[in-house]
């Protein structure tokens, strides 16, 4: 009985070390980011950037906060707001991941949603331009934009072209 006890215990202290060990490990992490982003040489992109790479950290405390609320019956599960005030305070544990990486960048949450766009696209020359600082991030994203756009009519003028060129073979055939 005696060593089941004390394996017991043994395994009970490993777990709240690992706990613990993952928590100091976040906490590590985000003085990093602090760091990172405490240099005065960065450009907005770059602090994105940066700020992209955390982006883990805030949504794993953004999905804990929703279970949690989840579980206490917070203020998403009722139609009337609470009464009570421990659940009334989950509100203040909300996290926006988004505008949390925006301050967090230094930047709104408009022009960290475009640097995002930019970032997150296959448009490796538009990239590095606006990464290099030849342009801003509103210019890359309305390049970004029109490219897509431009590439959207291209498609459809093909398709349409290829009904047209289809009707008329048919027209031929048939006459």
């Amino acid at each position: 009985m005696e060593k089941k006890l004390k394996a017991l215990t043994q395994t009970k202290n490993l777990l709240k070390w690992q706990v613990l060990e993952r928590v100091l490990k976040e906490e590590v992490m985000e003085w990093m980011l602090d760091i990172q982003l405490g240099r005065r040489n960065l450009s907005p992109i770059q602090r994105i950037a940066v700020a992209e790479r955390y982006r883990p950290i805030y949504e794993k405390q953004a999905k804990k906060n929703l279970e949690e609320g989840g579980r206490k019956g917070g203020l998403a599960n009722s139609s009337k707001p609470s009464q009570n005030s421990s659940k009334a305070s989950n509100i203040e544990n909300k996290i926006d991941v988004r505008a949390k990486l925006a301050t967090v960048a230094g930047v709104s949450t408009d022009t960290y949603s475009k640097g995002k766009k930019i970032l997150d696209s296959n448009n490796e020359i538009l990239k590095q331009e606006v990464l290099s600082g030849e342009k801003s991030i509103n210019a890359g994203y309305r390049e970004l934009k029109v490219k897509k756009r431009n590439t959207s009519y291209e498609l459809a003028y093909i398709v349409a072209c290829r009904a047209v060129i289809s009707s008329i073979f048919e027209f031929l055939c048939a006459g």
